[in-house]
């Protein structure tokens, strides 16, 4: 047996699993609010918001941001608790990032925080 050495026990940091925050459409859910929940929620400038508002509307669903799967779940949490506290039924899920990416999606703000 030989001896360790320092290199040999050495451990890899690894970085977190990433995780994509998708909007999904629906036909209740204004686009102003959209757009307010967007800059909120998701640290988008207001022309970044309106193109992920309007890829929501016209395709059915867009990509918000990917980030770490807990950043994601309270990005999540906070956009949705906001939506309900205005009476919509605006959506949003989580996939994650090593999933074939959607055909579609405005690629939001990716984040390690």
């Amino acid at each position: 047996m030989r001896p360790r050495t320092l290199e040999d026990s050495r451990t890899r940091t690894q970085l977190a699993p990433m995780w994509r925050v998708i909007c999904h459409n629906d036909d209740r859910t204004t686009f102003e609010h959209v757009v307010r929940n967007f800059i909120a929620n998701f640290d988008m400038t207001n022309s970044e918001a309106r193109r992920c508002m309007l890829e929501v509307h016209r395709t059915g669903a867009a990509l918000c941001g990917v980030y770490p799967l807990e950043t994601a779940e309270f990005k999540l949490e906070r956009a949705t608790a906001m939506a309900r506290g205005e009476g919509f039924p605006l959506a949003f899920s989580l996939e994650p990032e090593e999933a074939s990416p959607p055909a579609r999606g405005f690629g939001g703000k990716a984040g390690r925080s």
